[in-house]
Order: structure tokens, then C-alpha cells, then sequence
């Protein structure tokens, strides 16, 4: 522990000295500061340099000087002075202890969230790591589902190519049933057209009637014979092949009787296409799959044929 000297002349502290040598260098340190501290010199007080003395001189015995006896008489201010700051200087020691103390926690309190946070980003980059997986298989299969969509489209366009063709053929084929209706009626025959009776049932009836014209006509000419004949076959023949086109057209009508049943029940949605769009637009938002997750392949079902609906209804509102 060191000990500070005050000069009682300027007042300042000029030397600190280890309390254990005050004792052998106090005085050496007042000599030396008394030669330079101008106070001291305004009072007339001067020190020399201390001469050696020869060892068989006899040194007269001194009286102590004023200084001296001012010196001593101010020795227990000084000192009381000295514990003063003695004690000052162990608060600040205590003071910046603790700040160290404080210091040396914080810097253990940051170690540890440094630590945790480091943890921390670990696992957010476990789960980031996770997610990407999760969505780059998404991705994929997100990518099969819209092939499949891509696929069911053009299938369902392929469909309606067909569903138009057999429309046409039916347009035509109409103004056909009148004459079959007709010439059922003149063999005598019990049917409604369509559909009409099988092939077979017109070529018997036309053997028959054949047969019975010969029979009948054996007394006219060879040649109106031969005539008739061949009318009759021409007209067997062209019998035949019409009632061949129109079996096959009645067999294409009975297997897209279904799907034409099917869409005339929304027929009545090509009155207003406008109206019906956005009908159907709202219909698709409430039946979506992403809304219906405990019906999920039902609500996709009804969502695409919502979809080809929604497509025809626009064509028809152009």
C-alpha cells in the first residue's frame, strides 16, 4: 500500500511512498520537493545539499527549526489525509472489482446464448433444409398432377371432336327416317323408325313379295319381266345399303345416347351464357378440392366437369 505526501506550503501531493519505507525516504522526498516548490521559496525556506562530514569532526547538536516543528505539528493531518485517500482508492479498487465481477457474468450469460443461438440456427437449418426437400418433391409431383390435367384435356377435347361428329352424322341421317319409316309401311310392316327393323326382316319381305310377283305375273312379257326384276333388285340393293348406313348410325346414336343426355340436361345453361358463366364460377370456388379436404376426389371430379361446362358455355357466349 503506497502513502501520499501533501507539502503544507502549495498543498499538492507530490509523492507517494510505500508505507513500509515512510520511515527511511519521507525526508529525502520533503528535501527534494522544497527545492523546486515555490511556496516554500516565498517563504524563505532553503535547503542545501547535505555535506559529508569528516568522521573526527564533531557535529554541534541542532535545534529543530521552525520548519521541522511545523512539520511535525501538520504530521497527523497529512496522515489522516493519507487514510483518506487510502480509503477512496480501496473504494474505487472494490468499484472496479465489481465491474470486472459484473463483466466477467455478462461475459458468461453472452457465452451461453452464443452457444444457444448457435443451436438454434442449427435446427432452422435442419427445417430449411427439410422444407426445400419437401417442396422440390411438390414440385414433382405437382409437375405429374398438371401432365395428367394436360392429358385428361386433350382427351376430353378428343372426346368433343366426336361428340360433334356424331352430331353432324345425326343431322343427316335424319331426313333418312321418313323414307325408312315409308317404305316400312309399304312392305306392311309393324315398326317405328328409328329404330328400324333389321335387315334381315326387309330382305324376307322383299323375297316374299318378290315370289309372289312372279307367281302373279307369269302371263306378262319376259321383258317388263326382267325389267321389274332388276328395278326390284336395284331398289333390294339400295335398301339393304340404307339400312346398313342406318344400323350403324343407330348403334353410334344408342352408344352416345348417354353423353347427348347427358349434356341436354344443361341445355338450358346456352340461353344466358353470361349468366350460366358466372354461375358456374362460383359453383367452382365452393366445390373446389382445397375446400373440400374430406372429399377430395369427388371435388376434383366435379371440379373438371365444371371446368369443360364452364369452356363450352364461353365458346357458346363467344
Amino acid at each position: 500500500m503506497y502513502v501520499g505526501i501533501t507539502c503544507p506550503h502549495c498543498k499538492v501531493e507530490f509523492k507517494q511512498i510505500p508505507e513500509e519505507l515512510i520511515s527511511t525516504n519521507k525526508a529525502s522526498a520533503c528535501k527534494e520537493h522544497l527545492r523546486v516548490c515555490h511556496a516554500a521559496m516565498e517563504l524563505g525556506i532553503h535547503t542545501s545539499p547535505a555535506k559529508r562530514k569528516r568522521l573526527d569532526q564533531q557535529v554541534p547538536p541542532t535545534e529543530p527549526s521552525d520548519q521541522t516543528r511545523s512539520s511535525g505539528e501538520d504530521a497527523p493531518s497529512q496522515i489522516q489525509s493519507l487514510q483518506t485517500q487510502v480509503s477512496r482508492t480501496e473504494g474505487l479498487l472494490c468499484q472496479e472489482k465489481e465491474k470486472n465481477t459484473t463483466l466477467v457474468c455478462n461475459n458468461g450469460e453472452l457465452t451461453s446464448q452464443n452457444t444457444q443461438l448457435a443451436s438454434h440456427n442449427g435446427e432452422l437449418k435442419a427445417r430449411v433444409s427439410d422444407l426445400e426437400a419437401q417442396m422440390s418433391e411438390l414440385r414433382v409431383e405437382n409437375t405429374k398432377k398438371l401432365d395428367a390435367v394436360e392429358q385428361m384435356r386433350e382427351g376430353m377435347e378428343l372426346m368433343r371432336k366426336d361428340m360433334q361428329d356424331m352430331r353432324e352424322e345425326l343431322a343427316q341421317l335424319r331426313p333418312l327416317a321418313p323414307l325408312v319409316q315409308r317404305i316400312t309401311n309399304e312392305l306392311g310392316m309393324v315398326a317405328s323408325v328409328p329404330p328400324a327393323a333389321p335387315v334381315d326382316v326387309y330382305v324376307e319381305k322383299i323375297d316374299g313379295l318378290r315370289k309372289a310377283a312372279a307367281l302373279g305375273g307369269a302371263g306378262l312379257c319376259d321383258k317388263a319381266s326382267k325389267k321389274s326384276k332388276e328395278a326390284e333388285k336395284a331398289k333390294q340393293k339400295e335398301i339393304e345399303a340404307m339400312k346398313r348406313v342406318v344400323d350403324e348410325k343407330e348403334k353410334q346414336l344408342r352408344s352416345a345416347e348417354p353423353c347427348i343426355r347427358f349434356w341436354d340436361m344443361f341445355s338450358d345453361m346456352f340461353v344466358d351464357p353470361a349468366e350460366s358463366e358466372a354461375l358456374l364460377k362460383k359453383i367452382s370456388v365452393h366445390s373446389h378440392p382445397d375446400k373440400n379436404p374430406g372429399i377430395t376426389h369427388a371435388a376434383q371430379g366435379l371440379q373438371k366437369g365444371l371446368n369443360e361446362l364452364r369452356r363450352q358455355v364461353a365458346e357458346a357466349r363467344g
